[in-house]
């Protein structure tokens, strides 16, 4: 009977032992600071969590769905004249397998320049043309380096010049007005349109940083039918979205009104070939819509004394203290639904450090790491036969939410997926170990 009830003691103090680190971390923190916190989390995390799964869903981010060969067959993909040669190989018509006269129409609609590009005229497309030499001065030495327009598309009396900073390169001195004066002056052509390429919008030309030497053609790039600010990626008009879907779309019609297998061969290299391209943007973009995101945030939090205050403290708990605060959570839950049960501190089984408890039906213990990870361990110093090790991993295959399993001569266990609902998922998952 003495014996009896200094265990209800000792059960008594470790389950205060067990709640006491949790009461700590909230008299440390205080009811307001943890007002503080729960505003944080229910407001700011929470809409950065819903805009962080539509971009992600959006933008296939995690390549979920969508394959890329661009991207896993190559680093190249992220090279400065990497998405010029793509452009080139899709609006050149001469392009073996791809070349389209229609790209080129699609694309002079999507810029809508139609009244400034006529398509129906011979047309060259000139990757990297060469504008002359481009002199300037870094600390105290003169420097001369060549100059080029990204992608070059001209006829007898018109031109598109096209700058691509989908990789985001940096503007070099005086350089869209350069690539005017060069069209201009060298080549005759009077009417052209400059096309100023970014990924998503968030770079900006330096309209104002031009010399004055340039500033007949500065004044020019003001008026929106000269300068083209265009995306890659955007959720109304970007080249990926419009352009590029275009494409895709002719070339449907394009294999749907023909019976030559050898045009088709041709049209589904192309397709396949476009709608690579326009996923590996949707991707890139995506993951720069998502640094936009985080950098909202952060701003908000770096403007904020509340808000910083309340980051800080979470990230404390959770970085720090969360595992353990987990552990002692998991133990009062596991107290409240298997009362009868009593939950031994940590001991040493087979050189692991776990909760144990003997299962003597089963000739083995039941274990559990205190977060996600559970199953069964062999007795010390004993082994599971592969039928017994079978026999355990089917009771572990019952278990729903569990992250992977595994078996070997000692062990036969499990994780639970860390989400939402791990309290009630591992607590589940014990109980069918214990009922097995």
């Amino acid at each position: 009977m003495e014996y009896n009830k200094a265990m209800e003691m000792e059960e008594n103090n470790k389950e205060y032992t067990q709640l006491n680190s949790v009461i700590e971390l909230v008299q440390r923190y205080g009811k307001e600071g943890f007002s503080k916190l729960d505003s944080f989390l229910s407001k700011d995390c929470i809409n950065y969590h819903k805009e962080k799964t539509r971009i992600y869903k959006e933008h296939d981010i995690d390549n979920e769905e969508r394959f890329n060969f661009f991207e896993s067959i190559s680093d190249k993909w992220y090279r400065e004249n990497f998405h010029s040669d793509v452009l080139y190989t899709i609006l050149n018509p001469n392009t073996k397998e791809i070349g389209r006269k229609y790209f080129m129409q699609e694309f002079v609609k999507f810029l809508n320049i139609e009244d400034r590009f006529d398509c129906n005229k011979n047309c060259e497309v000139i990757k990297e043309q060469p504008t002359g030499l481009i002199v300037w001065e870094e600390d105290g030495q003169k420097i001369e380096k060549p100059g080029y327009i990204d992608l070059f598309i001209k006829n007898e009396s018109q031109a598109i010049i096209i700058e691509n900073k989908i990789n985001y390169a940096p503007d070099m001195e005086n350089q869209l007005v350069r690539y005017m004066k060069y069209v201009d002056e060298e080549l005759g052509i009077k009417e052209y349109t400059v096309v100023y390429l970014t990924l998503t919008g968030d770079k900006e030309p330096p309209l104002d940083s031009y010399s004055k030497d340039f500033d007949e053609y500065a004044k020019k790039l003001h008026d929106e039918k000269i300068l083209k600010k265009v995306c890659a990626v955007n959720e109304k008009h970007g080249l990926a979205n419009v352009f590029l879907k275009n494409c895709c779309k002719r070339l449907e019609d394009e294999m749907t009104n023909t019976n030559d297998p050898e045009l088709k061969k041709k049209c589904n290299i192309a397709s396949v070939y476009i709608d690579q391209y326009k996923t590996l943007l949707e991707h890139l973009g995506g993951r720069a819509y998502m640094l936009s995101t985080e950098k909202k945030l952060i701003e908000e939090i770096y403007s904020n004394k509340e808000k910083f205050e309340a980051a800080r403290d979470f990230a404390d708990l959770w970085i720090k203290r969360k595992d353990d605060a987990l552990r002692e959570l998991l133990q009062v839950k596991f107290k409240e639904k298997f009362p009868r049960k009593v939950l031994p501190s940590i001991r040493r089984v087979n050189g692991a450090d776990a909760y144990f408890w003997e299962s003597k039906d089963k000739n083995c213990f039941i274990y559990w790491l205190g977060n996600s990870e559970l199953g069964f361990s062999s007795l010390e110093g004993e082994k599971l036969s592969e039928t017994r090790q079978d026999e355990l991993f089917k009771i572990i295959h019952q278990i729903q939410n569990r992250e992977g399993e595994n078996k070997t001569e000692i062990w036969v266990y499990c994780w639970i997926k860390d989400s939402s609902s791990l309290i009630n998922d591992v607590m589940n998952a014990l109980e069918i170990l214990f009922n097995a």
